[in-house]
């Protein structure tokens, strides 16, 4: 990771027991938590500090009312929460009986990723909602209020190192923002050369227009081709340095000679691989449009050079809509 920059992130993997005979999941689990998540994030912190948080929520909530199309919501903002963070739901099926167990994995980013504001804050609400039964969206065996939060653990480079087992937490485990990098090594396995990028979860990077089908039969369309995937961690790397407002460009402005002379040999590279197969279609599982999902394969073996830049963006998910887990992937 020598040519990419030290990002500070915090990752907690959060691990649920179903504490209900019969519980399903809301159609789009992030978004949903996520609002009543920091509904109760906001209504703990401080007269001042809540501002932001209430501020961030009711503009988008405010969206959900707005045009409707096929059942689907648009128009929303990026994310409600005024603070860096991604909410990354694991795939897996939609109903649960008791004893069941759901994953999902929260990252705080940047100024956001402090322990203590986790501990103070984010920690509690989740108790709240474990333990306090509402019904969303029409949904009479909603999650919220039938879960016992199992266990939470922090990264450590490639590890998940215990934060809270079997209701216990851990106060005296030290968590600072540069862990999760510790020991991490981006590095093609010579025995399994990667040439292939499967999408984990949907989605949407600049690249992408209305005009990229390619079989409007079975929904496929172009997939994003190396060089735009660049592009779109480099922006990425930016806003959780600089902020959401920034560029690509100020990304490039604040390298290193050495650091900038690394990104354009990469960039070079990345142009030159072309894509073999595409397996990428339209994803219809999110209100928001335009999204995509699917695996692609390269004519060619990716760069080493490359895998420190796209090992990052895999991490902090790029594109938009990345707060609800969008925009991650693995290389094979």
């Amino acid at each position: 990771m020598s040519n990419t920059p030290l990002l500070d992130i915090i990752r907690y993997l959060f691990v649920l027991e179903v504490n209900s005979p019969y519980i399903r999941l809301p159609q789009w689990p992030a978004m949903e938590f996520s609002l009543l998540l920091g509904e109760n994030i906001s209504d703990r912190l401080p007269i001042t500090e809540a501002r932001a948080w209430k501020k961030s929520l009711a503009a988008w909530d405010g969206k959900k009312n707005d045009k409707m199309t096929k059942g689907k919501l648009l128009a929303y903002q990026p994310s409600p929460w005024p603070i860096d963070a991604v909410i990354f739901w694991y795939p897996a099926k939609k109903s649960y009986g008791r004893g069941e167990l759901i994953l999902f994995e929260l990252k705080l980013f940047g100024k956001a990723a402090e322990h203590q504001f986790f501990l103070e804050f984010i920690l509690p609400a989740m108790e709240y909602l474990a333990r306090t039964p509402r019904i969303e969206s029409g949904n009479s065996n909603s999650v919220w209020g039938h879960f016992d939060i199992r266990s939470i653990y922090s990264a450590k480079g490639r590890l998940w190192k215990p934060l809270l087992k079997n209701g216990k937490l851990d106060l005296r485990r030290r968590v600072n923002p540069a862990q999760w990098a510790h020991g991490i090594d981006f590095k093609t396995d010579p025995f399994n050369p990667m040439n292939q990028l499967h999408w984990l979860s949907p989605f949407k990077i600049k690249a992408f227009s209305k005009n990229n089908i390619v079989s409007q039969k079975d929904n496929q369309i172009f997939a994003p081709q190396l060089y735009s995937i660049l592009e779109s961690v480099a922006q990425r790397i930016n806003s959780v340095i600089l902020g959401k407002y920034s560029t690509a460009q100020d990304f490039l402005s604040s390298l290193e000679k050495d650091e900038l002379e690394a990104w354009k040999h990469a960039m070079k590279h990345a142009m030159r691989c072309s894509i073999h197969r595409n397996n990428i279609k339209k994803a219809f599982d999110l209100p928001y449009g335009g999204m995509a999902k699917g695996s692609q394969t390269f004519s060619s073996k990716i760069p080493d050079i490359l895998l420190p830049y796209l090992g990052l963006g895999a991490i902090i998910h790029i594109g938009e809509y990345t707060h609800f887990g969008c925009g991650t992937y693995v290389l094979y």
